[in-house]
């Protein structure tokens, strides 16, 4: 407003005034004015542009203004309309500079929410460079703890080193309590926890923040406040097991360690599983499959081991072979399977009458053969003889089905030079029995 009042007023100023030649010169520095305003709010080369337009402006109109023409209305419009475009382009240069601020505005704070963002971004990637490191030295850790598990083929070696390791790996957090059970081993029922309950009844891993706020496991006493991971124990995809880690307090462990205590499971699942089947061939090599007795080439290294211990020490040593009367024609009979059933019954009165240092084996398909250090012959006979009344006095299922024994002792003598001689002795011993009309037990001569 205050621009457009000085664009009407300064042409009058200029204006000259009576009779004087030069009474246009004291109205010509109002003319500075816009001139000033436009170099202020305009580029240099704007103003600089203008103010010679100006200039040659007020010059042309101080030359017309002397003599007598006197072209008063021509200036006055020349000048009016320079004026206004003036101040319209002084308008539009406002308006361009107003335009470019905000502009530049708008890019700093572009600027500013990229840079948040930068630093947002920052802080995310050192996160997870964070937790990269964790998870690598975690992972460096669980490859040494499975190259240890690798060499271990023994359940109970599996479950100290499950329990000793699993604390180091999560960090070596020292009021953790880590437990490792295997229900088939140490049975426990599924009421006896409620973990391991849940563990078999949903086969999956398991985060509880806060135990004694958790509603899945109910219960009438007051349960203390922890937090657990627990995780199943597999074998052939059966639970056979839980890998269980409480720690006091609430909210101590996150799906990250959930993620890494299955792994851990999976790995003592693993090794659980290759320590068991270790264990079957072991058994099946060891012992017989059928009567559970060792097998005969077990039973070839312990009388080598007695026999010598025994020759050492001039201790007493006792062999006793034992032979079912006429296995074949129970076989034949009444089949195999009842063979079978024959065979195991006369194992059990066996086994349940021997010591715990004796050894017995399946010598041969119906022979069974006892070594009993520390024994003395007639002591061994009587052993015999005694197993020999309980196998008369089974009875089976099959309707005119009974078997008797016959057997032969022998033990260490001057003529027993080696373990080989020893069981050559007791067989001579048992032969003599079977020909005497069987059901009884000899003992071997010399």
């Amino acid at each position: 407003v205050i621009c457009y009042a000085v664009s009407g007023t300064i042409p009058f100023l200029m204006l000259p005034r009576g009779s004087e030649s030069h009474s246009y010169m004291p109205s010509f520095p109002f003319f500075l004015l816009p001139i000033m305003a436009m170099v202020y709010f305009s580029r240099p080369v704007s103003a600089l542009m203008v103010l010679c337009l100006a200039t040659v402006t007020g010059f042309c109109g101080m030359l017309f203004s002397f003599g007598d023409f006197k072209p008063a209305p021509f200036i006055f419009i020349v000048q009016t309309l320079w004026l206004w475009g003036t101040f319209w382009l002084v308008q539009r240069l406002m308006e361009n500079k107003a335009t470019e601020i905000h502009g530049m505005q708008e890019e700093l704070e572009r600027l500013d929410i990229a840079g948040s963002e930068y630093l947002l971004q920052k802080k995310e990637l050192e996160k997870q460079c964070q937790g990269i490191i964790q998870r690598i030295t975690r992972y460096a850790l669980l490859q040494l703890f499975t190259d240890r598990l690798a060499s271990t083929l023994q359940v109970s070696g599996i479950k100290a080193q499950s329990e000793t390791w699993v604390k180091k790996l999560l960090g070596g957090e020292q009021k953790s309590n880590v437990e490792l059970s295997l229900f088939a081993g140490e049975g426990i029922q599924e009421e006896d926890d409620p973990v391991h309950h849940w563990l078999k009844l949903h086969r999956l891993p398991l985060l509880v923040e806060d135990f004694a706020e958790d509603s899945r496991f109910v219960s009438p006493s007051r349960k203390p406040r922890s937090s657990i991971i627990a995780c199943p124990v597999y074998k052939e995809g059966t639970v056979i097991g839980s890998l269980k880690v409480t720690a006091p307090g609430s909210k101590v462990w996150d799906e990250e360690d959930l993620r890494y205590v299955s792994d851990i499971s999976n790995i003592i699942s693993l090794s659980v599983s290759n320590a068991l089947y270790y264990e079957k061939v072991m058994s099946l090599a060891v012992y017989d499959s059928l009567t559970g007795l060792y097998v005969r080439y077990r039973f070839d290294e312990r009388i080598e081991e007695e026999f010598s211990r025994a020759a050492a020490s001039h201790s007493m040593l006792s062999l006793i072979m034992f032979d079912i009367d006429f296995f074949k024609r129970v076989n034949d009979t009444y089949g195999h399977p009842v063979g079978d059933k024959v065979l195991k019954a006369v194992t059990q009165v066996i086994r349940a009458q021997t010591r715990d240092t004796d050894f017995c084996a399946r010598y041969g398909g119906e022979e069974i053969a006892v070594i009993m250090p520390l024994t003395a012959l007639d002591n061994a006979y009587r052993f015999a003889d005694r197993i020999r009344e309980r196998v008369s006095a089974l009875t089976f299922d099959e309707q005119g089905l009974s078997v008797t024994i016959s057997g032969g002792v022998a033990g260490l003598t001057a003529k027993v030079n080696d373990a080989a001689s020893l069981i050559a002795l007791c067989d001579t011993a048992l032969y003599k029995a079977k020909e005497k009309g069987r059901n009884q037990i000899v003992k071997a001569n010399g």
